[in-house]
């Protein structure tokens, strides 16, 4: 007797749904000892529509035995493949070892020629869009709590063209050269998530943890950064320390000493789940890697590095927002004098562009920073956000461009226009 055979009728005798023959292409192959019962729930589907009730069933079966099932449908479909693989091998060995003690060579020609039969007909999983309203459902929620969809950027000027690190499905790479500002974007960046009572997990490869706090405990209070590093007198700092340590925040932090060796995707997953966290930020994906790496050339290593953040990213429903360093460009690749960097200043830039979401360039520009969407796929693309920057006190103030000048002018026109029409 089989268990999985009996679960399944169950299910759809209580259930009174065949879809779950349809949607798994259950077959009479797949009942042994329940072989007869299915087909009659076969038969009167396929002569009335439906499914019969439990006493026309217990009218052909009287003794049939009913039981609640608890267990998913894909564990008992897979359980009643498993059994039908099984006899389907038995069959077939039983079948060519006869024919192998009276003739090797044909016994060997009919297994070759009936080896399919043992083919693994597992499900493929996929969605069916016309029939699955779920997206709906994400829409209506994303429609009443629009701010649920997102993380906040530190920089409020950038919302209405990147909204903010996306939940899920979200790798957002800042791009920049050595010495631009890199980490203390990132800091940047935890301290608004901290702020808006994520619980946030930061990977950092290069800079301890106090380091990194100290980026952090600037973002936040606009303390200078180098006295906190030197050990300088500062008034106000541990007055903010002991507040902050108060509050219910929660910023983790794991440098070089918290690894045990190398940093791979999966220890990245794991800080994940041992922290709940609600956003991963890493400073430099360079540093992580994946399993055989040394036979990989740089561009496939670090391609499947973003490809497997990516997937967490969906899997958990967090954003992993990141930093790549940009490569050197040669003289011949500038454009004209233009120096904003775009996708194709990363090193190995093709397999990163691709597995990533939304990638912006960080660019010196005079005593400021330039920040140029490069990359965007929930929106548009070609933005520039120039900030005049405090890097000490991680201080920022935004230059509007001519272009923000003049839509701000034309808004002013029409609030005026309707003022004077009401």
């Amino acid at each position: 007797m089989s268990i999985a055979e009996n679960q399944l009728l169950n299910l759809i005798l209580e259930n009174k749904d065949y879809s779950i023959i349809v949607d798994n292409n259950i077959t009479y192959e797949c009942f042994n000892s329940c072989r007869e019962e299915y087909e009659f729930i076969n038969s009167f589907y396929e002569n009335y529509g439906c499914i019969p009730d439990k006493e026309t069933f217990t009218s052909k079966f009287p003794k049939y035995e009913y039981f609640k099932v608890s267990q998913s449908i894909k564990s008992i479909v897979d359980t009643l493949r498993e059994e039908m693989l099984f006899r389907r091998a038995v069959t077939l060995l039983n079948e060519s070892s006869d024919i192998f003690e009276k003739d090797s060579r044909k016994g060997a020609e009919f297994l070759l020629e009936n080896i399919d039969k043992l083919r693994i007909e597992d499900d493929f999983d996929a969605v069916d869009i016309i029939h699955n309203t779920s997206r709906y459902d994400e829409w209506e929620e994303k429609k009443k709590n629009p701010e649920k969809s997102f993380i906040p950027l530190p920089f409020p000027e950038m919302k209405d063209t990147l909204f903010g690190f996306a939940k899920g499905e979200e790798l957002f790479i800042w791009l920049a050269k050595s010495g631009v500002g890199k980490s203390q974007i990132l800091a940047l960046c935890t301290e608004a998530a901290s702020r808006n009572g994520y619980r946030v997990g930061v990977i950092s490869p290069e800079l301890s943890s106090s380091t990194f706090g100290y980026r952090f405990d600037s973002a936040r209070s606009h303390l200078s950064n180098s006295a906190m590093s030197r050990g300088l007198l500062m008034n106000g700092y541990g007055e903010y320390i002991k507040q902050l340590s108060t509050s219910d925040e929660h910023v983790f932090i794991a440098d070089s000493t918290h690894f045990h060796g190398e940093i791979t995707v999966q220890t990245c997953e794991n800080f994940i789940l041992a922290k709940r966290l609600d956003i991963l930020l890493v400073d430099d994906v360079s540093y992580i890697t994946v399993p055989n790496a040394t036979r990989m050339q740089t561009t496939e290593r670090i391609g499947r590095v973003c490809r497997g953040l990516f997937n967490i990213s969906a899997k958990h429903g967090i954003p992993v927002v990141a930093t790549i360093q940009a490569r050197r460009r040669s003289s011949g690749e500038s454009k004209d004098g233009d120096d904003v960097l775009d996708s194709e200043s990363i090193f190995n830039s093709y397999m990163v562009t691709q597995q990533s979401t939304r990638i912006v360039s960080i660019n010196r520009c005079g005593e400021g920073l330039k920040f140029y969407v490069a990359k965007n796929r929930y929106g548009s693309t070609g933005k520039d956000f120039v900030y005049s920057l405090d890097m000490d006190k991680m201080h920022f103030t935004y230059c509007p461009s001519e272009e923000d000048v003049e839509e701000d002018e034309e808004l002013q026109e029409v609030k005026e226009g309707l003022r004077h029409a009401f």
